[in-house]
């Protein structure tokens, strides 16, 4: 381990390095081993190891010196008392800042643990478009860590391998990167499914001698048979399948282990891109090929700009998945983004040179649109998750524009794609020429054309078969826009709700001044649309609450103590009497109390199941209501799907002088409704003439009472 170690294997790639850029390196090196001496990883080794081993990777990648540097240097930061300013001095402000941004991606400051990763990757995404380097060292540094994800403890090791498996993965593939995509897979595959991972490596292992003899055999005939068709300095190599794309093949298309041939896929390099279909013309005529497994990335490049003939031919009984591209379509097929620093025209590519000319990053800008306006966590990771996600379909419009999209879209996810307004005001679509229903799945290859009326608005049954994050948000958006003043309403009481239960006055704290600092704090367009977004689930109350609470606020979610009332047992008084909360008995029901050892008594409902085999400690009581004393319980509505019922239902309760304690409403399907309450009631008369009051109110189905036992 040192620095004359990583200086000759840049070397390797980059053998012109000034000995200034030497220098730099061997700074950046003494500087970071210095700064991290004495502190330990978990398994015990120097911590300095973990920097010097992400450097390492980007080596591999082919990065350039200052995100070497970057690598050596992406936790002095973090993790000791260094301040921007100082490296600023020591290694100019291109390194700097790209250590500032993998900083700013590590430090989370929310206290919801979903939304503190939301805003993760939301900085995440905004780092890529000022300088996708930053990200890149976010990869390796990522890399490194599953490498040694083994020392720390189980739960930890699940949550990061899913996080990796999410969310790094599939954006290491989105910048091409494939190297690095493929072992982050199969290292998450094996910290979140052991088992399954030794019994696909023990299966590969078993066969390996006479697999890699057939590879070596192989790949000679198809060289061969490039060069008699006249295609001069090819390469030809096999390379074993990653196991997890073979867990997913057995899983996703129910193949068996035994009946997979193609765990080899060849690659088939050559000089010009004309070389390419000629290639493809020689295999096909020596070899035929699988219908239906033909597919071409040259002319049609993905979005991170991959570029290769895909084609599966057939030697006797054995499938054998063959890829032929040019070696420098083949160099950006490994490295993808990365690839791009050391052959560019001039310069170092740095910061913001994904908002400049090059048209295979658009997918950036339109992912930074896309996440904008997304404040709700699962909404957010959801359209992370999808754009991330790269198994791409081609489709036309109908002057011939190409259009990419992950596969399964429909011609809404095409109309917003089109113009938010097309989206919006779609009525229908045709396919080819042939009308088809707005839900329909779109296929590569297909034409499509939109069908608009001025008049006509979004359904919000679409949302249950859009594919995209942007068709998705823009259909939520408007409907948000729709109902913003009932969800100022919701999202003022959520607050107040969340505060009261805190024991916090909401009077001296929920006010203007604080709303406007709040606002600017979040980046809400006005202080009500920052309580619409809390009312329409897009900021929880939970996250307002932290951010108005006076400092050294205890945190109790609730209060610990049960609430005591007045109630007799077999005629003796007992000030430990409580109310259960698994059946929330109120004054009114037909109750009993179940004697608890050194508690005192509980009063549960005669027929609460949680006591019903314990019949030697339930008793008769005598319980009833004081007339100052009000008790929680749930109740459940379902409803029409219809502008203001929300408030209706609200006004009907508190009419009854109910209090609302929370709410909140999900809506299965297009038409209905479904609204969930706790409220605050003296007895059980109380209760029903606040269920009375709701079934009054128009578009109500049904209101009933909820116990969590069911």
């Amino acid at each position: 381990m040192s620095a004359e170690e990583l200086l000759t294997l840049m070397r390797e790639y980059q053998p012109d390095l000034e000995e200034d850029d030497a220098a730099l390196l061997r700074l950046s090196y003494e500087y970071a081993e210095e700064k991290h001496r004495g502190q330990l990883r978990r398994s015990k080794r120097p911590y300095f190891e973990h920097p010097y081993e992400a450097a390492k990777i980007l080596i591999e990648m082919r990065m350039d010196l200052p995100t070497v540097c970057a690598g050596l240097l992406h936790d002095v930061l973090e993790d000791t008392n260094v301040h921007v300013e100082h490296l600023t001095g020591y290694f100019g402000s291109e390194i700097a800042s790209l250590v500032e941004g993998v900083t700013k991606l590590s430090a989370l400051p929310f206290q919801v643990y979903e939304e503190r990763q939301v805003e993760n990757y939301r900085k995440m995404v905004i780092a890529m478009a000022r300088d996708v380097r930053v990200v890149i060292v976010k990869l390796a540094d990522r890399l490194h860590n599953m490498q040694t994800i083994h020392f720390l403890e189980a739960m930890k090791q699940q949550r990061i391998a899913k996080e990796t498996l999410d969310i790094y993965a599939p954006l290491a593939a989105r910048l091409g990167i494939h190297r690095i995509r493929t072992q982050l897979e199969d290292l998450s595959f094996k910290t979140l499914e052991p088992e399954k991972y030794s019994e696909i490596a023990a299966k590969v292992a078993e066969k390996r001698d006479e697999r890699e003899s057939y590879a070596v055999e192989m790949g000679e005939k198809i060289r061969q048979t490039l060069e008699e068709g006249g295609i001069k300095g090819s390469q030809v190599f096999g390379r074993p399948k990653h196991f997890y794309s073979i867990h997913q093949k057995i899983t996703m298309r129910g193949i068996p282990f035994e009946e997979i041939h193609d765990l080899i896929a060849f690659r088939a390099l050559v000089k010009e891109k004309n070389d390419c279909y000629l290639a493809l013309g020689q295999l096909h005529s020596k070899w035929p090929p699988k219908h239906g497994r033909f597919k071409d990335y040259i002319a049609t490049p993905k979005s991170n700009m991959y570029r290769s003939l895909h084609t599966t031919i057939m030697d006797r009984a054995r499938s054998v998945e063959v890829q032929i591209r040019t070696y420098e379509m083949h160099r950006v097929c490994e490295f993808g983004i990365a690839s791009h620093w050391l052959y560019k025209e001039s310069g170092s590519m740095g910061g913001g040179a994904l908002n400049g000319s090059i048209d295979q990053f658009a997918w950036f800008r339109q992912l930074l649109e896309q996440i904008r306006d997304v404040r709700n966590p699962s909404e957010f990771m959801q359209t992370i998750g999808e754009e991330l996600f790269d198994d791409e379909i081609f489709v036309f419009t109908p002057n011939g524009d190409l259009k990419s999209f992950p596969s399964g879209v429909t011609p809404i996810d095409f109309a917003f794609a089109i113009h938010t307004e097309v989206g919006l005001t779609a009525t229908g679509a045709k396919v080819n020429g042939r009308i088809v229903p707005l839900r329909s799945e779109l296929r590569s290859g297909d034409v499509v054309e939109i069908l608009t009326d001025q008049d006509a608005r979004p359904s919000r049954d679409w949302l249950r078969f859009v594919k995209t994050g942007r068709a998705r948000n823009k259909i939520k958006r408007w409907w948000r826009e729709q109902e913003f003043e009932r969800n100022v309403a919701i999202g003022r009481q959520l607050i107040e709700t969340e505060l009261h239960e805190r024991k916090l006055a909401s009077a001296s704290l929920l006010t203007p001044e604080s709303l406007n600092r709040l606002t600017e704090e979040l980046g809400a367009a006005s202080p009500e649309a920052l309580l619409a977004d809390v009312g329409s689930r897009q900021i929880s109350a939970q996250r307002i609450y932290h951010m108005l609470a006076p400092p050294g606020e205890p945190r109790p979610r609730k209060p610990t103590l049960p609430q005591m009332i007045d109630a007799r047992l077999d005629g003796i008084a007992h000030t430990e009497t409580r109310i259960a909360k698994c059946c929330a008995p109120v004054p009114g029901d037909d109750v009993v109390g179940y004697v608890t050892r050194g508690r005192g008594v509980t009063i549960h409902l005669r027929n609460c199941p949680r006591i019903s085999s314990e019949f030697e400690r339930v008793r008769p009581i005598q319980w009833r209501a004081s007339g100052t004393e009000s008790y929680p319980t749930n109740i459940i509505v379902e409803s029409d799907d219809r502008k203001g019922l929300v408030r209706d239902v609200a006004e009907a309760i508190a009419a009854m002088g109910v209090n609302i304690h929370e709410g909140h409403v999900k809506t299965p399907d297009a038409f209905t409704a479904m609204h969930y309450w706790r409220i605050q009631v003296n007895d059980a008369q109380h209760l029903r003439a606040a269920l009375d009051a709701i079934m009054r109110v128009k578009g109500v189905r049904r209101a009933a009472r909820v116990r969590q036992n069911g």
